[in-house]
């Protein structure tokens, strides 16, 4: 994981979500699951490009349990402008 705020500045908490930024993931919210909506068939499903994820310990988590998602493109979005992870 790469942290945009140099360590003894970054906050761990207040994100806004999850948002993967290559490829065609979308978080289902009926499912609470990230699927590929070009192979699989997610019309008629609630779909969004950003999972809602609030501290770095649920990101960390969410990463352990997707292995399946693109690393180097997972951004974790902050509230606080440059604060942001990426895994």
């Amino acid at each position: 994981m790469k942290f945009e705020a140099p360590k003894g500045q970054r906050i761990k908490r207040y994100g806004m979500g999850v948002t993967i930024m290559t490829g065609h993931w979308a978080w289902l919210y009926e499912e609470k699951r990230w699927a590929d909506w070009v192979k699989e068939d997610c019309c008629g499903k609630s779909r969004s490009s950003h999972a809602p994820c609030r501290t770095i310990r649920a990101f960390r988590r969410m990463l352990k349990k997707n292995p399946q998602l693109p690393r180097g493109s997972i951004v974790w979005v902050n509230r606080y402008i440059g604060h942001n992870v990426i895994a």
